[in-house]
């Protein structure tokens, strides 16, 4: 499991991840993703596209991240999920609290709209 920064600006958190979101990658990452993303109040942009799995403490700690910003008056919003991933949120419902969108345009496009 791994986590780079992409973008962090006064504005907006912007974090990869890559691998796995089950147990062991999720206690590998979380304080580091928390601290880039909910701990800063900003908008964060979370591109999954190299997420090969999600197992319920990925989503928890997804959940996490969007109370918390939510709280602030913010967002997160996940780009570009690989389908096994993309199945697995879609039927938690992750997605009324959480978007989903296909690429970094329409992620920004989404902010815009508030």
């Amino acid at each position: 499991m791994g986590l780079t920064l992409v973008q962090e600006t006064e504005t907006l958190s912007h974090v990869a991840l890559t691998g796995r979101l089950d147990a062991p990658g999720v206690e590998a990452l979380e304080k580091s993703f928390l601290a880039h993303t909910a701990a800063r109040g900003k908008p964060a942009l979370v591109d999954i596209s190299e997420v090969t799995f999600i197992a319920s403490m990925g989503i928890r700690m997804l959940i996490s991240c969007a109370q918390s910003l939510q709280h602030a008056g913010m967002k997160i919003i996940l780009i570009h999920p690989q389908p096994l991933v993309k199945n697995a949120l879609g039927m938690t419902g992750i997605t009324a609290l959480i978007p989903i969108v296909p690429d970094f345009k329409q992620a920004m496009a989404l902010l815009a709209n508030k």
